[in-house]
């Protein structure tokens, strides 16, 4: 009898001990895996919200923004002139694309006094801004700083996740000091971020099973944002049910489960305490409770919380009682019917003992066999159930982001779906090697020190490196993860390759736009300088010219004028580099084949780089056509070359080669990167000279850079280039190595065009006079004089003109007949273009030609281009004048009717 008590007492004490251990184990798979979902949601906040600060400061810094913040500063702040300045527009050219790419919902441009200098809205434009609303948020921007706003209902309607209008719907901004050139903060520029996709959604992701949902507060235990069981909360009579209205809720015990009672005088929401989680976030206090606590639906819940002073909100994970313990109330079960069981068979055998007394040894024996079989079955039982539990329970039903447990010492012990989903490895696969062996080489170190503090007991709230996938392709993965004790970590990662390819674009686009705006101001400011210098070298040259035809050979006067002469030449040749790259020079394309220009120009080439440059051509027999003004392709070419024989100074070999290339989405970043997709001609010029950094490659293309010494090379050559390629529609880009070489690469576009005969040239053996009337219009006095006195000089009756309105006068005051309007293009006033259609009408068969120091007015442009006008290039020769003025009034093509119905 003493025997069979024993046994009982000894079954009873272990299964008491079974449910104890059960349900301590249960409590710490729950805490550990609300601790995780806390700490991934927290690290995937802070990963938006610097991806977001990043945006603003780009675009606070960006030129044109700082630019259009200066001039909007200078306005009045009337909403009126606001509104209709230049700037507005130029913003939203810049920013629209931007908002529609990113997914932002506006921005805003706000001065030092909280006046919307800019918005995406019309509306914002010249009142307070509502950012003055958001609690320290500018006053960290005026600080400096790079601020993001704490949600608050919004002051315009904006769509919820179902898709309807609200007003007062949550919104957040991010934003960042723009400065002035001195460094002084002057506005703020700011950023209205999707509420849905760039929190709620994030908060979302940490819902656990059925019943957990993850939320943040504000310090005064408000809910921010939207709550899981929003549907369900405007189901009872406690909340608004017009879903145009967001719900606020604050976090606290209503005392009773509003999901059960339709009684609203139960409830007294204004009178009710913070729930456990809100009381100690509105302490700025962390904790955990798997005890069990009323949450804000009366529903006792588990929960972990943490209050976070960067984000400045309380972050809480709940889930409800009844499901984060389902799984135990399931174990314990099994362990009071296993109990039973063993109880039942002592007693059973007890009572054949005590009946007799004769097999009390055989009896004793199989007691001693039952109990030790029964210990070793419960036990058996109590640890598969506990394995079972830390591995099917921890993780795997959180997200669809990347989940895995893995141990200390460097291996997986489970992968979600998602994992091998993503990376495309075998989950065997993944489980047979250490993980460095899928971690980027470049980045194991980095890795294996965030490993340690794991195993130390620190978190990872945020940490990325590159993992290999099963086509060898990389994958950036952003981590969160945690340890236990038992050299154990469990982590969830996040694809975010995409994430960082949209930023390197996001930011070459922006660096490219920099560039292009930096070479577009430039190029205006050299084709000003160049129109205005052309316009003092054709006095010079003409002038010069007058004199030489004057004076004797042997005379000092006649010496001297032809080293005049010869200095206006080279200005010459630099005004058109100048206006080459700044892509305001005329130019006359037609349909090349690039190889008989590339043979032309070899044959002059061998003079240029000397006899210690080998010089090879390899030639795709079978080019496409292209569509270039022959004399720009020759100047690419040599200024190619040269640029290449400076490059190898003690000799090498200059290779010239051309392709046909199809450009696609396949092509790497740097190959044509600005060209859509399509056929194109490829001119590479490659040389074995000494290479360039990264740095010089940068700005290989800057007008005026060069690396020579100085006094060596004016540094338009290959800026000519650049200009000259651009004006053809083209594309020219480097590779480089330092010690190796460099290549330049010409990509012009094929053309499907027709080839035709160049029937404009004007023959060199031309006759160069006559004593037809000839009407100069030009508003350069100097200009204007040597015209006339060439013209004077070969016998033609001359009328001359200041300017549009003057020539207009003095056609309608001569009878006589005026056989030819020769005008500058750009003027004060009526420029050259719009005077021949205005005269066209009177005089239908006056013939036209143009002079120009640039390609700057379109219609002249295309008038030339189209074989409707005859154009002179300042500054000319008297002789280039005299034979073009004559070709004009022969050819029966360029009249001013012509000009005008085609233009």
């Amino acid at each position: 009898m003493i025997a069979m008590v024993a046994v009982a007492s000894a079954v009873t004490g272990s299964w008491v001990y079974t449910r104890v251990s059960i349900g301590q184990d249960a409590r710490e798979d729950v805490r550990v895996t609300l601790s995780a979902v806390l700490n991934a949601v927290q690290g995937a906040l802070h990963a938006s919200f610097r991806s977001h600060r990043s945006q603003a400061i780009g675009w606070a810094t960006f030129p044109a923004v700082v630019e259009a913040t200066r001039e909007l500063l200078d306005t009045s702040r009337s909403p009126e002139e606001l509104s209709t300045h230049p700037a507005q527009t130029s913003l939203r050219d810049l920013l629209l694309p931007t908002l529609e790419a990113t997914g932002y919902q506006g921005y805003f441009l706000v001065d030092v006094d909280g006046v919307n200098l800019a918005s995406s809205r019309d509306a914002n434009i010249g009142v307070t801004t509502l950012l003055r609303s958001r609690p320290g948020f500018l006053e960290k921007v005026w600080s400096g700083q790079t601020a993001v706003s704490m949600p608050q209902p919004s002051d315009v309607p904006l769509p919820g996740p179902d898709g309807v209008l609200r007003s007062g719907y949550p919104t957040l901004f991010v934003g960042a000091p723009v400065r002035s050139e001195s460094g002084e903060i002057v506005a703020a520029f700011a950023f209205r971020l999707d509420f849905d996709r760039d929190f709620d959604d994030l908060l979302r992701r940490g819902d656990v099973g059925r019943s957990g949902e993850t939320y943040a507060v504000d310090g005064e235990g408000r809910l921010l944002g939207a709550s899981r069981f929003e549907t369900a909360l405007r189901a009872t009579p406690f909340f608004d049910d017009d879903p145009h209205t967001p719900l606020e809720i604050y976090v606290r015990n209503p005392g009773v489960e509003f999901m059960r009672t339709q009684d609203t005088t139960a409830v007294n929401l204004g009178e009710a305490q913070p729930t456990l989680a809100a009381a100690a976030l509105m302490k700025k206090e962390d904790g955990e409770d798997m005890t069990g606590y009323p949450n804000y639906r009366g529903i006792p819940v588990v929960g972990s919380w943490k209050w976070d002073s960067d984000l400045g909100m309380g972050l809480t994970v709940e889930q409800d009682v009844a499901e984060a313990y389902r799984s135990l109330r399931s174990h314990r079960m099994w362990v009071d019917v296993l109990n039973g069981m063993v109880l039942l068979l002592v007693f059973a055998t007890g009572r054949v003992y005590l009946a007799n007394a004769r097999r009390t040894h055989e009896i004793s024996q199989e007691m001693e066999w039952g109990m030790s079989e029964g210990a070793r079955d419960l036990e058996h039982t109590r640890s598969r159930m506990a394995t079972t539990t830390r591995e099917l329970e921890r993780f795997f039903d959180l997200s669809i982001d990347m989940v895995c447990i893995a141990s200390t010492d460097g291996f997986f012990t489970r992968v979600n779906p998602a994992f091998i989903r993503v990376l495309g490895h075998a989950e065997a696969d993944l489980m047979a090697r250490p993980f460095l062996d899928f971690v980027h080489p470049d980045d194991a170190t980095a890795t294996l020190q965030e490993v340690e503090k794991l195993a130390g007991g620190e978190p990872t709230i945020s940490f990325s490196n590159r993992y290999r996938c099963a086509d060898g392709a990389w994958k950036w993965l952003e981590w969160t993860a945690a340890s236990t004790p038992e050299g154990l970590i469990y982590a969830i990662a996040r694809d975010e390759t995409e994430r960082r390819e949209t930023e390197a674009v996001l930011a070459n686009q922006a660096r490219e736009l920099r560039q292009a705006q930096k070479m577009e101001a430039v190029g205006r400011l050299a084709g000003g300088v160049a129109h205005d210098f052309n316009n003092l070298l054709t006095a010079i040259i003409g002038f010069g010219e007058q004199v030489l035809f004057l004076s004797s050979p042997g005379e000092k006067v006649h010496r001297h004028t032809t080293q005049i002469l010869r200095a206006a030449g080279r200005a010459a040749d630099l005004t058109r580099q100048l206006l080459a790259f700044s892509r305001l020079q005329v130019v006359r394309p037609k349909v090349v084949d690039v190889n008989e220009v590339v043979h032309d120009v070899t044959k002059m080439l061998g003079r240029i780089i000397g006899d210690d440059v080998g010089l090879e051509v390899s030639s795709n027999e079978h080019l496409w056509p292209t569509y270039i003004d022959v004399g720009a392709l020759e100047q690419i070419v040599v200024n190619l070359a040269v640029n290449a024989r400076d490059a190898m100074v003690g000799g090498g070999v200059i290779t010239i080669s051309t392709d046909n290339v199809r450009l696609d989405g396949s092509r790497d970043a740097d190959t044509g990167r600005e060209l859509p997709d399509g056929d194109y001609v490829l001119l590479s010029v490659r040389d074995t000279g000494t290479g360039m950094s990264e740095e010089v490659q940068r700005q290989i293309f800057d007008p005026f850079f060069t690396t020579k010494e100085e006094g060596k090379g004016t540094g338009l050559g290959l800026s000519t280039c650049f200009g000259l390629v651009k004006q053809a529609s083209g594309s020219i880009d480097v590779r480089s190595e330092e010690g190796v070489g460099s290549t330049f690469s010409v990509y012009l576009p094929r053309t499907s065009r027709a080839g035709t005969r160049d029937e404009d040239k004007v023959p060199e053996n031309a006759v160069a006079g006559g004593s037809e009337t000839i009407l100069v219009v030009d508003d350069d006095v100097q200009v204007r004089a040597v015209v006339c006195a060439i013209l004077e000089t070969h016998g033609y009756r001359v009328l001359e003109a200041a300017g549009g309105s003057e020539a207009i006068r003095i056609s309608s005051e001569v009878a006589d007949d005026i056989h030819l309007l020769l005008t500058d293009v750009v003027m004060n006033g009526i420029n050259g273009g719009k005077l021949a259609e205005t005269l066209a009408p009177s005089r239908p068969e006056m013939r036209l030609m143009f002079m120009s120091g640039h390609a700057e007015d379109a219609m002249v442009h295309t008038g030339v281009m189209t074989g409707r006008a005859l154009l002179v290039k300042k500054p000319f020769q008297s002789l280039e004048l005299a034979r073009t003025v004559r070709a004009c009034l022969d050819g029966s093509r360029y009249t001013a009717q012509a000009f005008s119905r085609g233009s």
